[in-house]
């Protein structure tokens, strides 16, 4: 499986001959599997040679051989893989394409990435990581299962939410027991932003360095893609943890223990409960859940309503304004807070299309929801895009749940008519508000 990868891999992989030079017979390749197995503790050769099923004499010439390759080193008389090697990415990406094919989706696009993001880390001694406002399971996820993979790489590492955490991902933390700042580093050299698509989400970031910024995000590319140095973004991926996990696999590392419910807690969460998984989402909870139980996920992310978002959702169906275009329903709304969770609310009362607004005095949230079975018809975000210069902000999300940050909370009604206008210009139609 290894040797046929690498001839099938694509004309931009260099050190193709380099790569084979290392690997070089079904020995080596057998050899180097049980040495990535054993995660990065130093090993005997009689132990390679039992782990590799190899005779002992084959085993002293080809890790001598690696060691005088630079891929294996000596550690007092044991021996461990160099994952500071300059081929140790490809080479381990090819024992993780062997084992995970199947399930997990990493493209040889995102492998270079994840690489380009890996050398770069191997740059730095710590790392700072930003979560977006009002923090949810998935950025607690993905935020929490990347620090403890740069732990494991010796780097120090601070997750912050400087703009909160929702009452879910509190509870997660609590659960499962990871400290998050609220400040933030103010002179990082490496910071990883997750979770997020638009620099509204995250708040002004006012570094006194040019530190090298790396995002991982599965939104739709906002102004943050854009101003980063690197990004691993997949808008098809139905959670940024499972990215993190993608990451994990790419890189050959086993998943660190601790780390399991937090990337669990994020896929979970951000597939419904599993009710829009896909293979890859339910190969990696298979996997994940060697080191949790599910019950103990689903514990986490179960958390009471409390009044203020139950009195949020009815101020703001008393609100509610709603226009038909034929068949389509399409609600707006006000509220002080909850404004995402309430769009749901909307939909789940019987619109079609849920936009609620945030209005504070210099800034304007919007969040919009569309019916499940319409997602695949009608994308929000690009929807939202036209109200950008209005509000003078960003947007992100998905198809059918999107968000809206900006700095001009004046032109409300002016973005409600924006929204109407592309609603019309789909069906060909006038719409009526329904009183």
């Amino acid at each position: 499986m290894v040797l046929d990868a690498i001839m099938c891999m694509d004309d931009e992989l260099e050190n193709i001959e380099d790569i084979e030079n290392i690997l070089g017979a079904k020995s080596k390749i057998k050899i180097i599997r049980a040495m990535i197995n054993a995660e990065d503790a130093p090993i005997s050769i009689h132990y390679v040679s039992d782990m590799a099923e190899v005779a002992y004499s084959v085993a002293y010439r080809d890790i001598h051989l690696l060691k005088d390759s630079g891929f294996v080193v000596d550690d007092g008389g044991k021996y461990r893989v160099n994952r500071s090697h300059s081929l140790y990415l490809k080479i381990a990406g090819l024992f993780s394409q062997e084992e995970h094919t199947e399930g997990i989706s990493i493209s040889n696009r995102q492998r270079k990435d994840i690489a380009k993001i890996w050398e770069e880390v191997g740059n730095h001694e710590k790392a700072q990581i930003i979560m977006h406002h009002n923090a949810d399971p998935d950025a607690i996820g993905s935020a929490v299962g990347l620090a403890l993979l740069l732990k494991k790489r010796g780097l120090r590492v601070t997750v912050s939410a400087p703009l909160g955490i929702s009452k879910q991902g509190r509870r997660v933390l609590e659960k499962f027991a990871f400290h998050v700042r609220e400040e933030v580093e103010k002179n990082p050299s490496l910071v990883f932003i997750v979770d997020s698509s638009s620099s509204e989400q995250v708040g002004e970031l006012a570094f006194r360095t040019d530190p090298k910024i790396v995002l991982i995000d599965h939104h739709q590319r906002g102004n943050l893609a854009k101003d980063a140095d690197f990004t691993l973004v997949d808008t098809d991926a139905h959670s940024c943890a499972i990215l993190v996990y993608r990451m994990i696999v790419c890189l050959g590392i086993p998943v660190v223990s601790h780390a399991a419910p937090f990337i669990l807690c994020g896929i979970v969460a951000d597939t419904a409960f599993l009710r829009i998984a896909c293979k890859e989402d339910i190969d990696a909870v298979d996997e994940l859940l060697n080191y949790v139980e599910l019950s103990e996920i689903f514990d986490a992310l179960s958390v009471k309503e409390d009044i203020s978002e139950r009195i949020a959702k009815l101020k703001v169906m008393r609100r509610v304004e709603l226009y038909r275009i034929r068949d389509l329903i399409v609600a707006f709304s006000r509220a002080g807070s909850f404004e995402s969770r309430a769009a749901v609310h909307i939909i789940r009362v019987g619109a079609d299309v849920a936009v609620v607004f945030n209005v504070k005095k210099d800034e304007i949230r919007i969040s919009a929801r569309v019916r499940k079975y319409l997602s695949s018809d009608i994308d929000l975000v690009k929807m939202l895009k036209k109200a950008e210069p209005l509000i003078d902000g960003s947007v992100g999300g998905h198809a059918g749940a999107a968000s809206a940050n900006g700095r001009n909370p004046n032109r409300v009604n002016e973005v409600r008519k924006v929204i109407l206008k592309s609603f019309e210009k789909r069906a060909n139609s006038v719409s009526k508000l329904i009183k």
